[in-house]
């Protein structure tokens, strides 16, 4: 117990070194119990030593889960083992795995998602899609974010329909998304141009399209992509004259706002963009960034005093 509580101390030091030698010495003395293993397991995940940290998720599991002081190692072992082999890319375990998981933590539509993609990526479509199929018929019961997740995945695999439905459910609770709209209009741009698509389900996608890509807009108009994707819309259903209206609209801007990480981080929200002068010899060009906080409904609150806090870098490029 002692060379457990040093090995965990040292974990929280981050000396993983220290770490593994307390830790393996309480491996050999405390048989029956996964405390030490688990660590071990943890430890070796962390250097990216697979096959060791395998073993000892392995070991864990192999004790069982009679002991419920330590239950929680024996669950978070077995979706541990499931993450790995999916690292891995060893389709056939990461099934069988993701399977023990899910029947010890049948909510966790993580480790759904995780199934249905390696049953997608092991050969077995249909029963990926029954799976994103079982989700999407009770989308309120999902995160957004994890719809929008489920959406890129559909889009990959080419699945445009089954796609547009996990970014519009998702949409629904979190309508703001500059990446999910981004990605619905891309995905009816698909449906659009999609030969072997009904005539009246590639009009419809056109439709829809155009209506996503003036919300993306808004949401983001300092920035040449929703532009695009609007323009393309427009000279779909049959409106050139628009299309090479907002064409010049995009073509005026002087510089273009563009945000490649948005995420929620530790409570806060993490941001990283880029600024990029589009004005050719200018030596110079001032851009006023405005940060508002909004609601679920996209309506501006304001916040209590000393509930913000900002922190900005700005790195020096030619553009």
């Amino acid at each position: 117990v002692n060379q457990v509580n040093r090995g965990i101390d040292l974990m929280q030091q981050v000396d993983y070194d220290g770490a593994l030698v307390e830790l393996s010495g309480a491996a050999a003395i405390w048989n029956g119990a996964n405390v030490a293993l688990f660590y071990l397991g943890s430890i070796y995940a962390e250097y990216g030593e697979t096959d060791s940290a395998l073993h000892y998720f392995k070991e864990v599991v192999e004790l069982g889960n009679t002991d419920t002081s330590r239950v929680e190692n024996y669950n978070t072992a077995v979706e541990n083992i499931a993450t790995i082999y999916h690292m891995m890319e060893d389709w056939d375990s990461t099934i069988v795995w993701y399977e023990r998981a899910q029947e010890i933590n049948p909510e966790n539509t993580d480790l759904v998602f995780g199934l249905a993609e390696a049953y997608a990526e092991s050969g077995n479509e249909e029963r990926a899609f029954a799976i994103y199929d079982g989700l999407l018929a009770n989308p309120a019961e999902m995160n957004s974010l994890d719809l929008f997740n489920a959406g890129v995945k559909l889009f990959n695999a080419d699945e445009f329909t089954r796609a547009a439905r996990a970014f519009v459910a998702g949409l629904e609770s979190n309508p703001h998304h500059r990446d999910a709209l981004y990605n619905l209009s891309n995905t009816y741009l698909a449906m659009a141009n999609d030969d072997v698509r009904p005539q009246a389900e590639r009009d419809n996608a056109i439709s829809e399209m155009g209506d996503i890509a003036q919300r993306l807009i808004e949401v983001d108009p300092q920035n040449r992509d929703p532009r695009r994707l609007q323009a393309a819309a427009l000279q779909l259903n049959g409106d050139p004259d628009g299309a090479v209206a907002i064409m010049a609209e995009m073509n005026a801007f002087i510089f273009e706002v563009s945000v490649d990480i948005s995420r929620p981080n530790h409570g806060g929200y993490e941001l990283h963009g880029r600024l990029t002068n589009l004005v050719d010899d200018a030596e110079t060009t001032t851009a006023p960034l405005t940060f508002e906080f909004m609601n679920g409904a996209g309506v501006r609150c304001p916040l209590p005093a000393g509930l913000a806090r900002f922190s900005f870098r700005g790195l020096d490029h030619q553009n």
